[in-house]
């Protein structure tokens, strides 16, 4: 059954119409009965109707959803704006359409800019942060004047950015932005081939609009002319990507580029109980920039709302893994999830989890934290002291902190000190290097877990290479992780030996919950969490500096970490349990706003 307004979204047919569909609403429901609606009903042409989505996954479900709903497979287009545009392409340049290419060309492409226009220091960071900063200016359709470099001069960035496209040009490869950027560039160029595809596609239907960005709207608005069958669905309180240059401003603008168009707005919280559907109300509607609505909860049922005030982190991990070890046992683990912003103290409970034998994974993309960059030399580091001269181990460390000595110096022949300050005889202040490099791995081996860590951080240097060549955020939780790993460890060996039992322990466990499609509890991140749903929810790190993030400081910054926390309430179908730190005044440390807004609602505690 559908309820009046979903009714009434499914039911519209011509013109442009924006259905603003919040939380548990049943946009997925309203978007395969439209479908089948317009092609049962209305006599539209499937292959006349195309779905725009932002990942693989959702297309898929939608058009399984969809086929199943009518009964059989037709020719309507579902795909991703990535995957849709470059067949646009591919079907109007043919063969001298350019390869899409794949990670690691990009990273050789981008490597090559950098040396180009000299960049110094971490050249493959940098120039993978400029090429994000000239995403975003694409993307967002901004002059790039108005959007400053953090890390370069803007005629360096010009420099490199424009070396990166000449590398694409000559290497006849696209990335994905090419896609959107080619895409308009043929529909602006070439009138005929827009008409074609305005032909081709008279019915658009956009998944998510809250998540499109400037240049995606601008083909999508040219794709739709001159009728204008475009039907947006999205929640302009859900837009939580714009560090990928999405905005809420697309939905905000809708009247004006489409005067005449229809609203429709679903206000029934189908998935949330009444007071989580209270709370999130009240948090949101301290936002300012967004298209006011009421959403009210479908069930009769309350649920609950928990606020757990800890003294630190390891009190939080320590009361957040007796928590999920009760609500598994009352709900299950696979119906929990827990939500974080901090990887730190994900890693954290999930150690204590691992330890009270609490089953869980990490959802999505998240690497394991064994291998996170600067514990992998640390370990490699310890490798080494413990006497195995392994070439792969000192390629990685050899130069952090900076030696000064060359990779071909160790790359052929036996790896040994003898022979590497041979090769540097000619050169003394290298060669002395080395030797004091070979003195700090003898001395190494002599110490505890805990002792070796900080020998390795403070007297060999390493902790300062880090700081001067990465961002704190990256480094730190790996350091975090390998200081409780060495704590009591007798020796350097022992924390190896605990280091690899770590390590093989999550590689265990990501193929466990992928063969059995059940890992237990989900770890994931706010943003990995948007579109799923759960009985239960627990939120870590709800302070000042996390949610909202210490990087957040504009107002428009501000309101878009609200709407993320309004995401991770949302999850929850039963309950949710908000962990934070008293700070003793600290705002940095203290409880988010976010909390105190939230307690503006009524709720109910368990």
């Amino acid at each position: 059954m559908l309820s009046e307004k979903q009714q009434e979204a499914v039911g519209h047919v011509l013109g442009p119409c924006l259905c603003l569909a919040g939380p548990g609403s049943g946009k997925t429901k309203v978007l395969t009965e439209r479908l089948a609606h317009l092609i049962s009903e209305e006599g539209v042409r499937p292959e006349n109707i195309l779905v725009l989505t932002y990942s693989r996954a959702a297309a898929k479900e939608m058009k399984e959803r969809f086929e199943a709903l009518i009964g059989r497979g037709l020719p309507v287009a579902f795909g991703t704006f990535h995957s849709v545009f470059f067949g646009i392409l591919r079907r109007e340049y043919g063969r001298s359409c350019p390869q899409l290419m794949n990670a690691k060309q990009k990273e050789s492409l981008l490597v090559e800019a950098a040396g180009l226009c000299g960049l110094e220091g971490d050249a493959g960071r940098t120039a993978l942060a400029l090429a994000e900063e000239g995403s975003y200016i694409k993307n967002t359709l901004c002059p790039p004047h108005s959007y400053p470099s953090t890390l370069v001069e803007e005629d360096v960035r010009a420099r490199f950015l424009e070396a990166y496209e000449a590398r694409k040009r000559s290497c006849g490869l696209w990335d994905l932005d090419d896609l959107l950027v080619q895409t308009r560039e043929l529909f602006l160029r070439s009138p005929a081939a827009l008409r074609r595809w305005q032909e081709r596609f008279a019915f658009l239907l956009v998944d998510e609009a809250q998540d499109i960005n400037a240049l995606q709207f601008e083909i999508v608005r040219l794709l739709a002319l001159p009728q204008n069958n475009l039907f947006l669905v999205g929640d302009d309180d859900q837009s939580i990507y714009g560090f990928r240059g999405a905005a809420p401003e697309v939905l905000l603008h809708f009247p004006s580029a489409y005067p005449n168009g229809r609203r429709i707005v679903l206000r029934e919280n189908f998935r949330c109980a009444s007071a989580i559907v209270d709370a999130a109300q009240t948090l949101i509607g301290h936002n300012t920039a967004r298209l006011p609505k009421e959403t009210r909860a479908a069930a009769k049922r309350r649920g609950w709302i928990l606020y757990e005030e800890t003294k630190d982190e390891t009190d939080e991990s320590l009361r957040a893994a007796e928590l999920l070890e009760k609500w598994q046992r009352e709900v299950g683990a696979e119906k929990i999830a827990v939500l974080y912003r901090n990887r730190r103290s994900a890693f954290a409970l999930a150690e204590r989890c691992r330890g009270r034998g609490i089953r869980f994974c990490f959802r999505g993309a998240a690497a394991n934290p064994y291998e996170q960059e600067a514990a992998r030399d640390i370990v490699a580091y310890l490798r080494l002291a413990s006497g195995g001269l392994q070439r792969g181990d000192m390629l990685r460390v050899m130069n952090r902190p900076w030696r000064g000595v060359s990779r071909a110096s160790i790359e052929s022949g036996p790896l040994t000190f003898e022979r590497w300050r041979l090769y540097y005889a000619s050169q003394p202040d290298i060669r002395r290097r080395i030797e004091t490099f070979e003195r700090d791995l003898r001395f190494l081996s002599t110490l505890s877990g805990t002792a070796a860590l900080l020998y390795i951080r403070k007297k060999i240097g390493y902790e300062g290479y880090l700081r001067q060549e990465r961002e704190e955020e990256r480094w730190q939780p790996a350091l975090e992780m390998m200081e409780t790993l060495a704590a009591g460890a007798p020796s350097v060996r022992c924390l190896l030996e605990r280091w690899q039992e770590g390590r093989d322990f999550w590689e265990r466990h990501k193929k466990n919950a992928a063969a059995e499609n059940d890992g237990g509890i989900s770890f994931l991140t706010l943003h990995g969490a948007k579109g799923l749903e759960f009985e239960r929810v627990l939120i870590l790190d709800c302070n000042e500096g996390s949610l909202p993030s210490e990087k957040a400081v504009t107002k428009e910054q501000i309101e878009e970490e609200r709407r993320l926390f309004y995401v991770g309430l949302t999850r929850a179908k039963e309950g949710v349990c908000l962990f934070f730190c008293g700070g003793g005044g600290d705002k940095k440390s203290g409880p988010s706003r976010f909390l105190a807004e939230m307690r503006k609602a009524k709720e109910q505690t368990t």
